[in-house]
């Protein structure tokens, strides 16, 4: 799936998640989901929408909304379990995975190359657990 966030982020000329969702026409809302819901993506009749919990911080919500994308050009075509905080551990299904790979490179996209970056203050950024590092590529990440 990283192939998606290339042909994305050429076609839309941006890396941001809420731009990108409202760009493929799907629906987004933010609504109060409980504590552990951070978000869900649901299919009807061909349509997709991402809703986002509102008791999130923007770095939170950011997150969410790249990995919710990744559920939405998939492919997969099937509402998602929702996306816990629960849902970080080490045995999630590899749907989840995929979105997790997609949500980061998506996010990290416009960093520089050359520089190198420090995977924790990333994931401190946005508010993720330290077990959530494997998803992220390893070029330009300082262990």
């Amino acid at each position: 799936m990283p192939d998606k966030v290339d042909e994305l982020v050429s076609k839309y000329k941006t890396n941001d998640p809420i731009k990108l969702i409202k760009y493929l026409d799907c629906g987004l809302f933010y609504d109060f989901l409980g504590y552990d819901t951070l978000g869900i993506t649901a299919f009807t009749y061909g349509e997709s929408t991402v809703i986002i919990s509102n008791v999130l911080s923007e770095p939170e919500q950011q997150f969410v909304a790249a990995h919710e994308l990744g559920h939405v050009v998939s492919g997969v075509k099937e509402s998602t379990k929702f996306l816990r905080r629960n849902n970080f551990g080490l045995n999630i299904p590899k749907l989840e995975a995929d979105a997790n790979r997609f949500a980061f490179k998506l996010l990290m996209y416009n960093l520089d190359k050359d520089e190198p970056i420090m995977k924790y203050k990333i994931l401190d950024y946005y508010d993720l657990p330290y077990s959530m590092e494997r998803f992220m590529e390893p070029q330009s990440i300082m262990y």
